[in-house]
């Protein structure tokens, strides 16, 4: 940013836009994107480098199981601290009412406000009928008795792949709720508290996330602080919850899960393969290996399992898995294994009927997400929002049917997403607008609908807001089937694009596109 700008009054985060009618007018960003993704990436790999150097085992454990959900609070956190730091040098004020803005700005103590409490973990109702319900989407009605009384393995997550393989599998596979055990676990673990230094973990831990280059003092004192805090809260729970499952005797030998980054599997997880056991993952949502960026498979999917299943043997082969998979061996051995196609993926690829003479266009947005940050990281929300409601103003301008699919989790202002103010918005089932769109855009890749739309025969162009690139061995496959469509971004560290080429790219309908090469790796079949 060449120049300062005086005085703006900027909303950090979504919560704020309410009470900021014109707050579009004044926006700025006082860091790029480019930036922010450079910071939380050197973070999540001292992170990852850090946990793996952990000579105690359990200890390693603990972090691999806690630092998962303190890390969506310590990312936000670490931008916010850059953000607002940069900010005030360009006398930019970041309106933000959340008091973890306060304390970095300096403005409350530690004890002025509340920990978030434990990742939840209520059994859902009526959950052994639920069990039954689910195990017998595998199994057939006169095996469920015996299945019941002697399982071989259990599953704890009920997605397409997992559950088209248990299918053909041998194994008398069960489904069982993590959020059972794992409430189980907490009601019987007692007073017992598990022999470890949790909070010499949480110092060493908050040293290390808060060594952020560019950060200066007080801020990085301030941010260092304030990550001690929520990893004493989140370890602790962590290292309870974890001891508690160890000390259970009816954790299964083999388990089956595709919730690598969701806390009750995680923990089962976890204590599965402490004590000797299998723990075979499944691949969700088609991204695995497509993306360059491997830390966050490995620490999110890849080190809570000892075995991963993918879609395909040739997506099993894919470089990116197998150099991720290497990264886990500190923790463990893992296998990459394959199915021979995920059931998501195995529509038809020619769904069009005859074509409008205006064509039906479909943008597909990623989340808003609050006080939180996915990685590899999003633009910051309101940055983001601003982005989508100018792409539609111009999409209107356009000789198309226009339907705007926001994400359905989008955490917004109200009850509205904000989209739904300038634009048709479609709900419900995404395989009906899938059949019925007849070109697709979309601006973030790790999004099953993105694959999707892939595997039909239908244009799709990619708005490269250069969130993160695709694996090098994948790249050219998407460039040749995607309309890519540069993103650029201005002064204000704003995304822009150019009208006449996204009109250009729109326009040009007629071209059926070839989905074999990313049917064969997703569905294992052209």
């Amino acid at each position: 940013m060449n120049s300062p700008h005086l005085h703006r009054r900027v909303p950090l985060d979504i919560a704020s836009i309410t009470d900021m009618p014109r707050w579009r007018e004044n926006l700025v960003w006082p860091i790029s994107h480019q930036e922010q993704h450079r910071v939380l990436s050197l973070q999540i790999q001292g992170l990852f480098n850090h946990i793996t150097g952990v000579a105690d085992s359990f200890g390693r454990d603990v972090l691999l199981l806690g630092a998962l959900q303190l890390m969506h609070t310590v990312r936000v956190l670490s931008e916010a601290a850059l953000t607002m730091q940069k900010g005030a040098a360009l006398r930019v004020h970041l309106v933000g009412d959340r008091p973890e803005l306060a304390f970095l700005r300096g403005e409350i103590h530690e004890a002025d406000f509340s920990l978030p409490p434990p990742s939840g973990a209520s059994p859902p109702k009526a959950a052994f009928l639920r069990r039954i319900v689910r195990t017998s989407s595998w199994t057939p009605w006169w095996r469920l008795a015996p299945v019941f009384m002697s399982p071989s393995a259990v599953a704890v997550s009920h997605n397409h792949l997992l559950c088209d393989a248990a299918g053909e599998s041998p194994e008398r596979l069960v489904f069982h709720h993590a959020e059972s055990w794992l409430a189980a676990a907490r009601t019987r673990s007692g007073a017992k508290k598990p022999d470890l230094d949790v909070m010499a973990l949480a110092r060493d831990l908050s040293a290390l996330l808060a060594d952020i280059d560019g950060l200066n003092e007080p801020w990085k004192d301030r941010l260092r602080r304030l990550v001690l805090l929520l990893a004493g809260n989140f370890l602790t729970h962590a290292a309870s919850d974890l001891d508690a499952l160890l000390r259970r005797d009816d954790l299964p030998s083999t388990l089956w899960s595709a919730g690598g980054c969701y806390y009750p599997a995680r923990a089962v997880s976890l204590a599965v393969i402490r004590k000797g056991g299998t723990v075979r993952g499944f691949e969700h949502g088609g991204t695995p290996g497509f993306m360059e960026d491997k830390w966050m498979l490995a620490f999110g999917e890849f080190a809570p399992v000892t075995e991963f299943v993918v879609s395909t043997k040739a997506k099993a082969a894919l470089t990116n898995l197998t150099r991720t998979a290497e990264m886990v061996r500190p923790l463990h051995s893992l296998k990459i294994l394959h199915h021979r196609g995920d059931p998501v993926f195995r529509f038809p690829r020619k769904e069009l009927a005859a074509r409008n003479q205006r064509p039906r266009v479909v943008y597909v947005s990623t989340a808003l997400v609050g006080f939180r940050q996915l990685y590899p990281p999003l633009l910051p929300d309101v940055v983001y929002l601003d982005w989508q409601l100018r792409l539609v103003e111009f999409l209107k301008t356009l000789p198309v049917d226009l339907v705007c699919r926001p994400h359905p989790e989008s955490i917004v202002p109200g009850i509205r997403h904000p989209l739904e103010d300038v634009a048709t918005v479609a709900k419900g089932p995404f395989h009906k607008l899938r059949e019925a769109g007849d070109i697709f855009i979309f601006d973030y890749p790790r999004t099953t609908s993105f694959w999707e739309c892939l595997c039909t025969d239908k244009p799709v162009v990619f708005l490269n807001l250069n969130c993160e690139p695709f694996a090098p061995e994948i790249l050219t496959l998407m460039e040749n089937r995607c309309r890519f469509v540069a993103v650029n971004y201005d002064e204000r560290n704003l995304p822009q694009f150019d009208d006449k080429i996204l009109a250009q790219a729109i326009g040009d309908v007629h071209e059926s596109a070839d989905p074999s090469p990313i049917r064969r790796l997703l569905a294992g079949t052209g």
